[in-house]
């Protein structure tokens, strides 16, 4: 027969109400969020924490961000601002004399390819949708313009990646800089 272990009683202090915490010494770093605050032992708090406020209030002052993660936290941004542009933006063509824009996601550009693959195989009567929801009758013709406008399109988009990086990175204070000038139209401007 076993006999029963025996668990001790806890015994938890709790200090009196108002006694200040002791400093456990830590040091704080800014984020790119002003509402967030990175502390040295890795934890995130929110910038209005009374133990920041505290440390401030002694007067020390957190690390700014180094300006080269800055930069390629904006960097970061502007790849993704084109690349939304890429997917979602379309790209025209002139069809019968009125501009039509055509899908540019990955699955329509998918699709696009197999237009062009066709050539002259392509079946007649394919009736295709643009983004304004109306139809055009698809030509290899067409397809071949579809696609040429398609990488005219991802070469502007790329140039303007690359001119408003490179604006940006010479930018006295990167983090007013305007990433959203400079692209060109897509649909619906």
């Amino acid at each position: 027969m076993t006999t029963p272990a025996v668990v001790p009683e806890l015994l938890i202090l709790t200090p009196p109400a108002n006694t200040p915490m002791p400093d456990p010494g830590f040091t704080y770093k800014l984020t790119d969020n002003a509402k967030i605050i990175s502390r040295s032992d890795g934890a995130f708090i929110p910038s209005d924490d009374p133990a920041y406020l505290a440390w401030v209030a002694k007067g020390n002052t957190a690390t700014p961000i180094p300006l080269t993660t800055i930069q390629a936290q904006i960097t970061d941004r502007i790849q993704a601002y084109r690349y939304n542009l890429w997917v979602s933006g379309g790209y025209k063509v002139t069809v019968a004399g009125v501009d039509k824009w055509f899908h540019s996601d990955v699955f329509s550009r998918t699709q696009q390819l197999g237009l062009l693959a066709m050539g002259t195989g392509m079946p007649e009567g394919i009736q295709w949708k643009t983004m304004d929801g109306s139809f055009v009758p698809m030509t290899p013709t067409l397809a071949q313009q579809i696609l040429a406008a398609g990488g005219a399109s991802d070469q502007a988009l790329m140039t303007v990646c690359e001119t408003l990086t490179s604006s940006m990175l010479a930018a006295p204070d990167p983090t007013t800089f305007d990433i959203t000038k400079g692209w060109p139209k897509v649909y619906g401007e």
